[in-house]
């Protein structure tokens, strides 16, 4: 398991909840994205592909292999091919 550290975009905070955008490169390996702080949760991530035909699995609240993550925060992410993913995710918590 790898750790993506994502280059951010915009962060919009609305009281608890915020979107974030960013883009991170992507590896045919299991990722982990941290969003935010271990209080917090990913409610949704919605990642563009770099190659229309191969869809990365998404895991929200989760670590290597899709397992649950019960420190919350964090998303997994299996992409399938290399390239540079988008994305926006919209999380609880502090940022």
């Amino acid at each position: 398991m790898a750790t993506i550290t994502p280059t951010l975009g915009t962060i919009n905070p609305v009281g608890d909840h915020t979107v974030i955008t960013g883009s991170f490169t992507g590896v045919n390996a299991d990722n982990t994205i941290a969003l935010v702080p271990t209080t917090g949760s990913v409610l949704s991530f919605s990642v563009s592909c770099p190659n229309e035909e191969t869809a990365p699995e998404v895991v929200l609240n989760a670590v290597a292999g899709g397992a649950v993550n019960t420190t919350q925060g964090s998303v997994f992410v299996n992409p399938a091919s290399t390239g540079l993913y988008t994305f926006v995710a919209h999380v609880i918590g502090a940022i």
